[in-house]
């Protein structure tokens, strides 16, 4: 597999296993999302390319701040909560 494929290989198999993981979020005893769960389910639902995912406490609990370049080439941060995978405003 070229260099080039690699990454979007990559995301596909995180978006496949990501939709049962998001909706088993709340039932998994305090568990959260991994780093490349929540890249995985922004790029899904922004159709951004991700340019980092880092994980950060706020005062709503453990979320992840996830960078992506828009389709419009914007830089955007979009933050999700590491429990639930929800985007959080």
């Amino acid at each position: 597999m070229s260099t080039g494929l690699k990454l979007p290989a990559l995301m596909l198999i995180a978006m496949v296993t990501i939709s049962g993981a998001v909706h088993a979020a709340k039932d998994r005893g305090g568990e959260t999302l991994s780093a490349e769960q929540a890249a995985a389910s922004v790029q899904r639902q922004t159709g951004g390319r991700v340019l980092g995912a880092e994980p950060v406490q706020t005062e709503s609990g453990p979320a992840y701040h996830v960078k992506i370049l828009t389709k419009s080439g914007q830089v955007r941060i979009i933050e999700i909560d590491a429990r639930t995978g929800a985007v959080r405003q």
